[in-house]
């Protein structure tokens, strides 16, 4: 990846891709905390209020809310609730700097009418920016940029309508639009997840989008055009995608949330091989990718729904997975995000459900 795809990937919310960690055993402690913050199925990770720690959004029905650090892991709800309206059902959030002001800005795609878009004043208040992005029952965000010219897009995964782009014009204004056809196809996608990455090695974002049916990987040219040039064999059910690199190559590779069937991870140049991962029956609706114990291999933790605990497995380097025999919780989750959240240089990890407060678990260092 070159080093100006690297930056734009790092400025944007931190559950997007896979992290590092200094240290850290991979096996977590429940904090005990409770984020009053129910029907969760999307959390996004960064410094809102530029101190210096990550603070937490989550998605709720009606829009986004907010839960700031204290620096030791300790979590308030900041009493700010970015609220869209109740019909709507938001879906997704993400946390980028879009008019490139050095602070995290916010998107909420809704299922059920435009998808918002809300500037940061630096202390992590969030104030509506005016725009309305399509109505396209938007189930999933990515944020990266998409065309190359220095700031961040938002591409949007839509439930029975074409996904989309939206690029920025540099200052938070996303002016231009267009559809990621599928040639080919007569009906439209029926996404419910979607990531970016740099899977051909080519230096530019891609797009992998999870459906309920087959999935589609967009690959982007010079020009920020993209082209759907892969589908997945079969209809698999992808609710979650991670990016990250599993297996120690020069690709990005693709961990799939398998909610009929197992997870899998995808790798190599236009993500070409595949190989299931966990339980068949876990439910898994939401997967990350970070390297939580500590020895430069990017492992993964999965959010289980219908009763089915959540999990961690290790990567051995080449992109096998086994199971570390942990449990985290059992809570009907929906939503997952990894982050230094206590500040001792490992990864952390944030869950997010239907019908419980979100839990948070550290990292035993």
């Amino acid at each position: 990846m070159n080093s100006k795809l690297s930056i734009l990937c790092a400025t944007v919310s931190l559950a997007l891709t896979s992290f590092s960690a200094v240290s850290g055993t991979g096996f977590f402690v429940d904090s005990g905390q409770a984020l009053e913050s129910r029907g969760v199925f999307s959390l996004a990770i960064a410094d809102v209020d530029n101190d210096g720690d990550l603070d937490i959004a989550t998605s709720i029905p009606s829009g986004a809310r907010i839960f700031l650090n204290d620096g030791l892991g300790n979590f308030s709800d900041s009493g700010q609730i970015t609220d869209v309206n109740e019909q709507m059902y938001s879906y997704s959030v993400k946390l980028a700097d879009f008019n490139g002001n050095g602070y995290v800005d916010l998107v909420i795609g809704n299922d059920s009418g435009a998808n918002k878009v809300f500037f940061n004043d630096g202390a992590g208040v969030f104030t509506d920016s005016g725009q309305s992005l399509g109505d396209s029952k938007t189930q999933a965000l990515a944020v990266g940029d998409m065309d190359n010219d220095g700031d961040i897009d938002i591409v949007e995964g839509n439930f029975g309508n074409y996904n989309r782009v939206y690029e920025n014009n540099g200052s938070g204004i996303f002016n231009r639009s267009f559809s990621l056809k599928e040639p080919n196809k007569r009906s439209r996608t029926r996404t419910q997840a979607i990531a970016v990455g740099d899977f051909n090695g080519d230096g530019r974002l891609d797009i992998y989008a999870g459906n309920i049916n087959e999935d589609t990987v967009y690959m982007s040219n010079e020009y920020g055009q993209f082209r759907a040039v892969k589908k997945t064999a079969g209809e698999y059910h992808a609710p979650g995608v991670a990016v990250g690199n599993i297996n120690n190559d020069s690709y990005q590779d693709v961990v799939t949330a398998g909610w009929l069937t197992h997870n899998r991870a995808r790798k190599g140049s236009g993500l070409a091989v595949s190989s299931n991962i966990g339980e068949y029956n876990d439910y898994t609706w939401a997967v990350a990718l970070g390297d939580v114990n500590g020895d430069g291999y990017d492992d993964l933790v999965e959010a289980n729904a219908l009763g089915n605990a959540n999990r961690v497995y290790l990567n051995n380097g080449s992109g096998a997975f086994r199971g570390n025999g942990q449990s985290l919780g059992n809570n009907n989750s929906r939503a997952i995000a990894l982050g230094d959240l206590d500040g001792d240089g490992d990864l952390d990890v944030v869950i997010g459900h239907l019908d419980a407060p979100v839990s948070i678990y550290f990292n035993n260092n």
